[in-house]
């Protein structure tokens, strides 16, 4: 027998905007024949029960409950297939650098698309603003970082890396530009006239990403997944991770340095691993606090709240790790293949697709409905529904509805199983 419970149309109204959670620990007892055992539960309350089932618009936190998700809502849809890199302006305004011919857009509070710098490049890869207010973007293939008018979108040539891909821009201490760079990989700096410096060329073919925490100066690697501490002129290797590559390092507030890890294509040398995402400690302790084998991590942002946010593709999701490194399905992103997060000092998210050229944002706040269908059960024998029971925390005007369906049928969404609808009081 087949039985599943999904919990459809949980509704809350608009002016409630808090997550509120659902604490779902629910008892399902289907009761067998006579002949048969004692009646059997079949309870639903943890993080692995839950991620076994399809949410729309809910959040499953990482200790067993359900929650409405943030509202995800569309801003922009801009004439090109993939989004690489995002800015935010002093004056609120976001600014996208994309693939499919290395153009640069701007986009107001209104959602109005400008195309403000169209380079000869493929691909504007990293956009970072400078303290002069001019907007700095690294390109490929043939390794130019421009800089351009965020107003007028007049762009100068700053630099020649001598490198194919300038991966990543960061301002440090001393207001000096320092870029990643690949094919060769090198860590350059940049001077305000256009000088390039060579700080550290590490034995890998891409420097992918750089961070800054206090006088250190961090960088993740491409090729043998390295992060490097370079510090008074001098660099160390602070761990290599078993993937091919380091995607993101983030200091974080707890002094702790965060990076992402992707996989590569396996080998005999180096056989593939899944992505992950490690916390790095002052004494050099390194600790796996994330790893998804069926998905390939995209983009690592910290949250407004200290939590982390990690993006992932195939399939297109965003986890939320909180300060105990639980788990969360922040929100599953059906149609689109997420390509870069950027955060806002407010909180919100901006999320860039690989696949349409669309901006999305996740603003503070949530849905004001969500649906979850939980995962089947198979009873074994014939059986029928004993008892409902479910703990939830639901503020007025908030309504929640489970709906049970049973049958002899091998598809649970068979219109023909017996269904029955129950709501909260």
């Amino acid at each position: 027998m087949n039985c599943r419970s999904p919990y459809r149309k949980r509704r809350v109204a608009p002016e409630f905007r808090r997550p509120w959670l659902l604490c779902l620990v629910f008892l399902l007892i289907g009761s067998l024949p006579l002949q048969a055992a004692r009646p059997r539960p079949w309870r639903q309350h943890t993080y692995e029960e839950f991620v076994a089932g399809e949410p729309t618009g809910i959040t499953i936190t990482g200790d067993g409950g359900l929650q409405l998700a943030p509202a995800l809502e569309t801003i922009a849809e801009l004439e090109v297939e993939r989004i690489w890199s995002l800015a935010l302006g002093p004056d609120g305004r976001l600014y996208a650098g994309t693939g499919d011919g290395g153009q640069l857009y701007s986009i107001d509070a209104d959602g109005q698309v400008e195309l403000l710098f169209d380079s000869p490049e493929t691909a504007l890869h990293s956009l970072v603003f400078g303290a002069d207010g001019h907007l700095y973007a690294g390109s490929a293939p043939d390794g130019l970082i421009y800089r351009i008018d965020p107003v007028t979108g007049e762009a100068k040539s700053l630099a020649h890396t001598g490198s194919r891909y300038v991966w990543d821009l960061l301002f440090v201490g001393d207001g000096q530009l320092r870029a990643a760079v690949g094919e060769p990989g090198k860590l350059l700096s940049i001077s305000s006239d256009g000088e390039v410096e060579s700080l550290y060329d590490p034995p890998d073919r891409h420097v992918i990403c750089l961070a800054a925490a206090g006088d250190r100066l961090y960088a993740g690697t491409s090729q043998e997944a390295r992060i490097y501490e370079i510090a008074e002129g001098r660099a160390r290797l602070l761990y290599a991770a078993p993937q091919q590559e380091i995607h993101d390092l983030l200091p974080a507030a707890d002094g702790f340095l965060y990076a992402s890890a992707l996989p590569g294509g396996e080998s005999a040398e180096k056989p593939a691993v899944p992505s992950a995402v490690y916390r790095i400690a002052g004494d050099g302790a390194v600790t796996r606090i994330w790893q998804e084998p069926e998905a390939t991590l995209i983009d690592l942002v910290s949250a407004v709240d200290g939590f982390l946010v990690i993006a992932t593709a195939e399939p297109g999701q965003l986890y939320r790790l909180d300060r105990r490194e639980r788990s969360a399905d922040l929100l599953r992103l059906e149609e689109q293949q997420p390509s870069r997060l950027l955060r806002s000092a407010d909180g919100t998210l901006y999320i860039g697709d690989a696949r349409s050229g669309a901006i999305s944002r996740l603003a503070p706040g949530h849905r004001s409905e969500g649906e979850f269908d939980s995962a089947v059960e198979d009873f074994g024998a014939h059986a029928h529904w004993g008892a409902l029971t479910w703990r939830a925390d639901l503020p007025k005007s908030t309504r929640l509805r489970l709906q049970t369906r049973s049958g002899n049928g091998e598809n649970p969404d068979d219109r023909a199983l017996e269904s029955e609808q129950i709501s909260a009081p």
